[in-house]
Parts: C-alpha cells; structure tokens; sequence
C-alpha cells in the first residue's frame, strides 16, 4: 500500500501534471519526468527548463545573427510578447494551484512546458533563416 501514492503521483505528473478539473485542461505539452519521489520529479522538471530555456536562447540568437535589420526588431517584438504571455500564464497557473503543497512547482512545470513548445516553434519559423531563403 506504501507504493500506491508514490506510483498515482508519479502517473499524474507524467500525465502532464494535468487533472480532469484542470482548467488548463491538456493546453501544456508533457514533460517525461520519472523519478520515486515528488522531489526528484521536481529536480527532473528544473533541468528540463534549464535545458530548454538554453536551447531556447541559442536558437534566437542564431535566428537574430541570420536576420536583416528589420526581422531582427520583428523577431525581438514577438520573442518579448511570447515572455509576457509565458508569465502571464504561468503566474495564472500556478495561482489555480495555490492550495498545493508547493505550487511554485506548478509554475515551474509551466515554464518548462511553454519553452520546449516554444523551442519548437522557433526551430518551425526559423527555418528559412537557417536555409539562406531570405
């Protein structure tokens, strides 16, 4: 029985952290984060977001270097409206899961979430500056 909660809790952070009264519902991607104890899994979504958070800035940058004058600005103005969307949003989510035990750790999934898709996203626009169609 000692095993049930680690193993449900586990299910629902793989799940994407996501509950059926989520209001949220499925809009944020899964991070794959296994681990025995909600600290781990904690420690696993923090390296997530580190990591693509990097890869996130190494590819504006390239996209920036590759850029003319006025794409740059374009670029600059949609990456600093996408971060003012980003908080927005994972200030909202972790507010709704203000009666958790650590609801930072929301926020954090949160982050993590929203810049792997947003890693994706700039790999999806920066295409013809990578393959010299400007």
């Amino acid at each position: 029985m000692k095993n049930i909660l680690p193993t449900a809790t586990m299910t629902l952070l793989l799940a994407g952290l996501a509950k059926a009264d989520d209001p949220f519902g499925d809009y944020l991607t899964e991070i794959s984060c296994q681990g025995s104890s909600q600290v781990e899994i904690n420690a696993c979504v923090s390296r997530v977001l580190q990591e693509s958070d990097a890869k996130l800035n190494e590819l504006y940058t390239a996209m920036r270097r590759q850029a003319t004058p006025k794409e740059r600005e374009y670029l600059r103005r949609m990456q600093r409206g996408w971060l003012e969307m980003r908080d927005a949003t994972c200030a909202l989510y972790e507010s709704d899961h203000a009666g958790a035990a650590n609801p930072s750790a929301w926020g954090t999934f949160c982050r993590a979430s929203m810049v792997t898709t947003r890693v994706k996203e700039l790999k999806q626009i920066g295409t013809r500056f990578f393959t010299g169609q400007n």
